[in-house]
């Protein structure tokens, strides 16, 4: 399709409208998606973030663009890569909360979503006093294949409600430390899991269940009945957690023997980036330190 509402547009829609304002995509090739091949790793829902977010298409770039690197041997092609000014044309058009991170060339075969082989979502959380012993307990209960059709929305066009989660995690958030330490009813406390695949909202439902947990509302086994889906057929009524502090963080590749994609990045702008997480968080400490006066 074209680009969406001009009013409302996605992630997607703006970075598309750029690559079309920087000759990155012909203005012929815009629609259908089909002519650039391009693909989204993971599609999420409006309010959360996303930091690792992948996408694949065939580039139009110039020769000033490409970076050209020496091939292994005679018989191998040389390997290449675009320029960092290339991608920070890009970004300097690009919303400040909105940035091109990384890059790296693909085979014609090569699909940002299908070729993924797991995603990694992170949900924040104050731990306030949440029993994290029995939320870890839990969450164990939810790694490996199931039937999680009591841990999404249901979505009608979804035959098979198996997916595979490959671990999660609940533990601080590496190096925000407060007074009290990670024991502190202040401290960050963040949920990593990673998957091969998704449902609508699943992330969100494990993540209100953990919850109820944590608040003593229900023991960990409420996961292994939940994941029963002959004894719990249909999913009970309970509100899912909050989309403001799920991230998407990391879409996982493999490109043969295990190697994941050996991304390129700009200096320049992951500095940029680091600049823009200071003054947010800045901000953000300025507004608690308020509410403590």
């Amino acid at each position: 399709t074209a680009l969406g509402d001009p009013e409302r547009p996605t992630v997607s829609d703006i970075i598309r409208r750029t690559l079309l304002e920087t000759g990155g995509i012909a203005e012929s090739n815009l629609a259908p998606l089909s002519r650039t091949k391009w693909t989204l790793a993971s599609r999420t829902d409006k309010g959360v973030h996303a930091v690792g977010a992948a996408a694949s298409l065939k580039l139009e770039t110039l020769d000033d663009e490409i970076v050209l690197g020496e091939a292994p041997s005679a018989n191998e092609a040389v390997p290449w890569h675009l320029s960092p000014a290339a991608v920070e044309r890009v970004n300097a058009l690009l919303p400040a909360d909105i940035r091109v991170l990384a890059w790296h060339p693909v085979g014609p075969s090569f699909s940002a979503r299908f070729s993924a082989t797991h995603r990694t979502y992170k949900y924040c959380f104050v731990r306030g006093a949440l029993d994290v012993a029995k939320m870890r307990e839990a969450a164990a209960l939810l790694v490996g294949q199931h039937d999680y059709r009591n841990f999404c929305k249901i979505d009608p066009s979804v035959q098979s409600f198996e997916r595979r989660i490959l671990s999660f995690e609940v533990a601080p958030v590496p190096g925000l430390a407060v007074n009290g330490g990670d024991d502190s009813p202040l401290a960050l406390w963040e949920f990593t899991v990673s998957g091969t695949a998704f449902l609508w909202h699943q992330v969100r439902a494990m993540a209100a269940i953990l919850f109820l947990v944590g608040q003593r509302h229900e023991e960990p086994s409420i996961v292994a009945r939940l994941l029963d889906v002959e004894a719990q057929p249909r999913r009970p009524v309970y509100d899912i957690a909050s989309e403001a502090p799920l991230l998407l963080y990391n879409i996982g590749y493999d490109l043969g023997g295990g190697a994941d994609i050996p991304w390129v990045y700009s200096a320049a702008t992951l500095a940029g980036v680091s600049q823009l997480w200071a003054d947010t968080q800045a901000a953000s400490l300025l507004k608690a330190t308020s509410l403590h006066t």
